[in-house]
């Protein structure tokens, strides 16, 4: 049950978690202006968000894809230009929709989802076979919810106030998994739809997308209380609590995140991948994107 505790990807994500940390309490101690300290929260979040993707090689052999490479930088490409797009976006918002920041929230998913799949969509049509794949669509996919995550996770930890940045760091590097999570669970059907259909438009993919934006906007808009005032956390028994209550929260929706995203990523896993799973992570052989009268549950 906790052989988790002695994998590869943990460890890393706990070595990333501890770098963020000390990188907060960095900036929370000292008083100059100087924000070096950023550094390290960066390369923390870095480590734990690639901690956490390792966790799904095991189960789809990414590592066995051609074009790996090309693959990882259209992933970090597109988390950069969806976190743009999102924060153009959501800063054009409140004027025009008039709407407090904590209403807002309940429209983040629309917003992230759509942009962290702007790239990887594309590509699938102008780029050729190498980004059709499946797995080369989700791992893609995985890749720039983790960018987006990352620089997310900084811009949260940036902002001054009373021990703002050591709640933060302590918080967010389990908070921003689910950043990926929720995308992969749209392109896991996408992508597989599009595969077989060879249209990128389909009725699955687009309920995978609109599932995916669902559950994002139903964690923001939840997560956001109402207030739209500035935080501070006051005395270290508020802090501890915070810390302790925000983490798990984190974690009991990353792990609902986790089992929703597996029950459809299981159709991609790889005839080389299954005697090392579970049942769990094999195929249940869903017909998305199969034309009716060739599907194989029709009698």
């Amino acid at each position: 049950m906790f052989g988790f505790l002695s994998q590869t990807w943990f460890r890393l994500f706990i070595l990333g978690w501890l770098i963020t940390v000390c990188g907060g309490i960095i900036g929370t101690i000292q008083s100059s202006e100087n924000k070096w300290w950023l550094v390290l929260v960066a390369l923390g979040l870095i480590i734990s968000m690639y901690g956490f993707l390792l966790i799904f090689e095991r189960h789809l052999r990414f590592s066995e894809l051609p074009n790996l490479r090309s693959i990882a930088i259209a992933g970090v490409i597109s988390g950069l230009v969806g976190f743009g797009i999102s924060a153009v976006v959501q800063s054009w918002l409140e004027p025009l929709a008039k709407m407090p920041l904590s209403d807002q929230m309940w429209l983040t998913g629309l917003v992230e989802e759509s942009a962290k799949l702007l790239v990887p969509l594309l590509l699938w049509k102008i780029a050729g076979d190498r980004f059709r794949d499946p797995r080369a669509g989700m791992l893609m996919v995985l890749i720039s919810g983790a960018t987006l995550g990352i620089i997310e996770g900084v811009f949260y930890i940036l902002p001054s106030g009373e021990h703002v940045h050591l709640v933060m760091s302590g918080i967010r590097p389990l908070t921003e998994i689910a950043h990926p999570l929720f995308t992969a669970i749209a392109a896991a059907i996408i992508w597989l739809a599009a595969y077989r259909s060879t249209h990128l438009f389909t009725i699955a993919g687009l309920g995978g997308w609109a599932l995916a934006a669902a559950l994002h906007s139903l964690q923001d808009g939840v997560g956001a209380g109402g207030s739209d005032a500035p935080v501070d956390y006051g005395p270290m028994g508020e802090v501890i609590q915070t810390l302790l209550l925000g983490n798990a929260l984190s974690a009991l929706y990353a792990v609902g995140l986790f089992l929703v995203l597996r029950h459809f990523a299981r159709e991609l896993t790889p005839p080389t991948a299954l005697a090392a799973n579970s049942a769990h992570w094999r195929p249940q052989i869903k017909q998305w994107g199969v034309p009716r009268n060739q599907r194989t549950d029709q009698k």
